[in-house]
């Protein structure tokens, strides 16, 4: 249940007010400048904060510290994920793991000193690839995740593996 929560709640929630609060303080203003007109991603949180301090003066500050906290947490979550994928595909050894801290503090820098546009566009292209890899990883595995699921569905039709009754399921 927590897990489907989250989801709504940043969702349906956080984005409904905020896209609300932005169309009740633009009022007037020409929309196919914040729209079709480029909006980058600082001009977003720009509009963002000068609409919520029409309502509520001082939000800015707010806004400026959930901002920074944001960008903090995903910096650690890339951070991890990224050393756990290293890790994966080099080997675990102290030198493999120093080698992507020394990266990821380099990429890091460099991220906060480039253009915003640059930043963006090779973190896109990075993703790109890894969506290349990935892809390429299923089409391969396609065979045995097919003979699994086969196996499987066997096994249930044999009786061989008994579906499990929802009262006696984990609620973990």
């Amino acid at each position: 249940f927590v897990a489907l929560l989250e989801p709504f709640i940043d969702t349906v929630v956080i984005c409904t007010m905020t896209a609300l609060t932005i169309v009740i303080a633009a009022e007037g203003t020409n929309y196919d400048e914040l729209v079709g007109g480029g909006l980058d991603s600082a001009g977003g949180v720009t509009l963002t904060s000068d609409s919520f301090n029409t309502f509520i003066p001082g939000f800015d500050n707010v806004l400026a510290l959930a901002v920074a906290l944001f960008a903090f947490s995903t910096l650690i979550t890339w951070a991890y994920y990224t050393m756990r994928a290293w890790t994966s595909l080099v080997g675990k050894t102290t030198f493999n793991e120093n080698v992507f801290k020394v990266m990821f503090c380099v990429f890091t820098v460099l991220g906060a000193v480039v253009d915003l546009g640059s930043v963006l566009s090779f973190a896109d292209a990075m993703l790109f690839v890894c969506a290349i890899f990935n892809l390429l990883a299923c089409y391969l595995l396609l065979p045995k995740v097919r003979e699994e699921m086969r196996s499987f569905l066997d096994g249930i039709r044999s009786g061989e593996i008994s579906e499990v009754p929802v009262e006696e399921r984990a609620t973990t």
